[in-house]
């Protein structure tokens, strides 16, 4: 079930998937940044895809089979070469940096005419957002142990880190950041992630209060804000 008015993962998942086979109808073969990649590939990128992993975790890195060529750098800051990419992807990255603006700029910056970013963040502006944002890590660590049942968080085969959060990673922020950078919004989606519908399936009483609230912020708020929509998608394009 879902909390009424915030998508499904899936849902968002194969919106966006949908979104970006029409983008690549008709190009061969794709040079892609998978920034942040971490230890997996989020987004069918297609057979002809020639991967580039960029992370600043070597161990991460190594264990993502996708990527054809992996380098270890800060996002923020690593000189990723000016249009050398069709794509960027970026998938729960953001909301881990200091400086999550200097690396949109960098990955921008990384864009050949007429190619596209994917950014994928939590939504600051809701209840897992806000949470997240006034607790410590060690609380995060504890949540996903003991509430969701991930002993793996914590290790090095976890792929959940210490959580920022900035401001410029909120929704209005990284549209208008778009449009600083002289970038088209193509998709965007708020949804409800995982993490939160696994809680509410394990517990009456998560699914309740999320539901209220739910209902009560797009009330107040002519449904221009929907606490439930945990998680955040947004393509962008530089036009060509």
């Amino acid at each position: 079930m879902t909390v009424a008015g915030a998508p499904a993962t899936r849902d968002a998942s194969l919106q966006l998937q949908a979104e970006f086979d029409r983008w690549r109808a008709g190009r061969d073969s794709l040079r892609v940044l998978e920034a942040g990649c971490g230890s997996t590939t989020r987004l069918d990128l297609g057979p002809q895809a020639y991967l580039t992993g960029l992370d600043i975790s070597p161990s991460q890195l190594a264990r993502n089979s996708s990527v054809h060529e992996r380098i270890v750098g800060d996002l923020q800051f690593f000189p990723i070469p000016q249009g050398a990419f069709d794509v960027a992807v970026c998938w729960d990255v953001l909301e881990h940096l200091d400086q999550p603006a200097a690396a949109v700029r960098n990955m921008a910056r990384a864009l050949r005419p007429g190619g596209v970013l994917v950014l994928a963040v939590p939504n600051l502006w809701s209840i897992k957002g806000i949470v997240t944002k006034l607790t410590p890590f060690g609380l995060h660590v504890a949540f996903y142990r003991h509430a969701l049942g991930d002993r793996s968080v914590g290790t090095d085969a976890s792929d959940q880190f210490p959580t920022c959060l900035r401001l410029d990673v909120a929704p209005p922020r990284l549209r208008a950041l778009a449009r600083e950078l002289g970038l088209r919004a193509r998709f965007e989606a708020n949804y409800e992630g995982p993490v939160q519908a696994e809680l509410r399936r394990r517990s009456r009483m998560a699914n309740a209060l999320f539901a209220v609230a739910g209902m009560l912020s797009r009330l107040a708020t002519g449904r221009r804000l929907d606490l439930t929509g945990s998680d955040y998608l947004l393509v962008l394009e530089r036009p060509a």
